[in-house]
């Protein structure tokens, strides 16, 4: 793909299930959902980057009123 042309380019088809894309003239083909997990991140990633928003500001104490 890195050396492709416009013209091999042009000319696109999808699996019947929606899952592929097929560059006939490049005899090319990629899965859809691969093609956003590397662009979105694995789940493993993602969990690991949720988890990780979760540790990082410190729980808020409880103030103890002055009466």
């Amino acid at each position: 793909m890195e050396h492709a042309k416009a013209a091999d380019l042009a000319e696109i088809e999808l699996s019947p299930s929606g899952f592929g894309i097929h560059f006939p003239k490049l005899d090319a083909d990629f899965y859809v959902p691969a093609l956003l997990e590397g662009f979105l991140g694995s789940r493993k990633w993602m969990v690991a980057r949720t988890n990780g928003l979760k540790s990082v500001r410190p729980r808020r104490k409880e103030v103890a009123s002055g009466d």
